[in-house]
């Protein structure tokens, strides 16, 4: 599960050093900005007791515990202002009494910077009279009582064993509300989160069939093994159109079996003479079989396959392993989408390329060791849909939408696969197995509420819902349990999902501050 926080630094040491003590009110620093100024002591940032509401029993022990709440709680901030003269006083306190008169402003003290409460002054002490060199107090009174992160946390759900969620521990000290966003990766007439205290909120419609239209499929790739090594059954091996943008990949070598971390075979690459300034490797190619109606080739379709790819002895290591839907325009083959894992550098980082029409359109850098969640052991499948004009790249439970009009009514006609390294093979790059389905007719199968590219959010603290931006309760249902919702300190999960029959997932992720006592 991958948190992250999100720090708007702000340099709050100034020419002279601050008090533990020392207060910004509402992003000023009063020690910074008022010469002569001075934090003496702050009281009321202690525990709270709360405040228990009970039904008295008179014919048994005790009685009744109904809930308990936390009153607000008022601080007192003890001050030093001199002056050298009256004049300079009087301009210094304005300037004070300016600071302090914003409403419901945000309060963070030096010895606790990352950490706020909200405020409106609600008392000044007596100012003594006739003096330059005064001590005195002001009081904040905050309606809500908690102090809060002053930067977010933003959790991207995880697809693990089929099963999408945030699950994930929570370290405030008092309950915090979510912020839930879906990106959709695809249309789908709902989107659904359950709590594993078994609180749901649904947003959308229930599916509704759409009755004018159906959706034939065909597997026009049966499953590939390519677990046993050598070159499957009517697979060609060495004459691949593969993505090879500096065109010094050499198809030279072939497949063979080794045992991964697991011990399943799985078929990686041989090594071979290099030659200079080039990248040795194997290409498998395969004509796409023909769909139910004895159609040759895929307007619409998903790809799947299973790869395994991470350094395990030297960090020196390269490699690359591509997928590519070859298409046919004009009697030449080109590279109509594939997702390409490569590792051309020292170190442990590989990048993930996304590449449509022939071009690269996403890049994405992470850490190719051999457990790592983009290719490492048990990482899963990576896959690639079209529907017209609209592609999706899913790797590792995570998808990315592009749109390429020119391909709207371009078919793929081919697999291609090739597996190569540069100098040094990695220990682990092979493929375990790959298919493909064709999809005859393009019209949706359901009616959809939400459509691809939209982003749903669910607002539980404020019980709100909005598309793209905008209020809309429309979407809701009356049985959504917002206060369900809730996270608690400890371990939270949050399963999260959609349409059974949405071509592709939303991505998930969830927005918090975390609140303190």
């Amino acid at each position: 599960m991958a948190l992250y926080r999100f720090t708007d630094t702000t340099e709050i040491e100034g020419s002279r050093a601050l008090p533990s003590e020392a207060m910004s009110f509402n992003g000023v620093w009063l020690e910074e900005e008022i010469e002569g100024y001075r934090t003496l002591y702050v009281t009321g940032r202690e525990i709270m007791n709360p405040e228990i509401t009970e039904l008295e029993r008179t014919t048994i022990d005790g009685n009744t515990y109904r809930r308990r709440r936390y009153k607000p709680r008022t601080l007192v901030v003890g001050y030093q202002l001199l002056a050298p003269d009256a004049y300079a006083f009087r301009k210094s306190f304005e300037k004070l009494l300016a600071i302090l008169s914003a409403e419901e402003a945000q309060i963070i003290f030096h010895d606790e910077p990352d950490r706020y409460y909200t405020g409106t002054i609600s008392e000044f002490g007596e100012v003594p009279p006739g003096t330059n060199s005064i001590t005195a107090s002001f009081s904040i009174y905050c309606a809500d009582p908690f102090k809060y992160d002053v930067n977010e946390t933003e959790v991207e759900a995880r697809t693990v064993n089929n099963q999408t969620a945030f699950d994930f521990i929570y370290d405030g000290t008092y309950k915090a509300f979510p912020v839930l966003k879906a990106q959709l990766t695809a249309n789908t007439g709902r989107i659904s989160y359950t709590k594993d205290g078994g609180e749901v909120i649904t947003v959308g419609q229930q599916e509704k069939e759409d009755s004018t239209h159906t959706v034939t499929s065909s597997t026009v790739m049966p499953n590939a093994s390519f677990s046993s090594g050598g070159t499957p059954s009517g697979w060609t091996l060495n004459g691949a159109t593969i993505y090879d943008p500096d065109s010094n990949r050499q198809q030279n070598a072939f497949l063979w079996t080794k045992k991964d971390l697991a011990g399943n075979n799985i078929s990686t690459v041989n090594v071979v003479t290099n030659t200079a300034g080039k990248w040795s490797g194997a290409g498998y190619s395969k004509l796409l079989s023909a769909d139910s109606f004895g159609h040759y080739g895929a307007k619409n379709f998903q790809a799947a396959w299973h790869i395994f790819m991470g350094n395990a002895s030297s960090t020196a290591q390269t490699g690359v392993n591509q997928f590519a839907m070859i298409g046919k325009r004009n009697g030449a083959k080109y590279v109509m989408a594939a997702i390409e894992f490569l590792k051309n550098t020292t170190g442990n980082y590989a990048d993930a390329r996304l590449i449509l029409n022939g071009s690269v359109v996403k890049t994405i850098r992470y850490q190719c060791t051999e457990w790592n969640e983009y290719t490492g052991q048990n990482a899963g499948h990576c896959r690639i849909y079209k529907t017209g004009a609209a592609f999706t790249f899913g790797i590792h439970g995570k998808y990315y939408s592009f749109t390429d009009a020119d391909l709207e009514e371009e078919e793929a006609t081919e697999v291609s696969v090739y597996i190569g390294y540069y100098q040094a093979p990695m220990d682990y790059n092979g493929l375990y197995n790959l298919w493909v389905v064709s999809y005859e007719d393009e019209t949706t199968v359901n009616a959809s509420t939400f459509t691809s590219g939209e982003e749903v959010e669910v607002d539980t603290g404020k019980a709100n819902i909005y598309l793209n931006g905008a209020k809309s309760p429309q979407y809701g249902n009356v049985a959504n349990d917002f206060e369900g919702f809730a996270l608690t300190s400890g371990r939270n999960k949050i399963v999260c999902d959609a349409s059974d029959w949405a071509l592709t997932p939303p991505n998930f992720t969830m927005v918090y501050r975390r609140v303190f006592l």
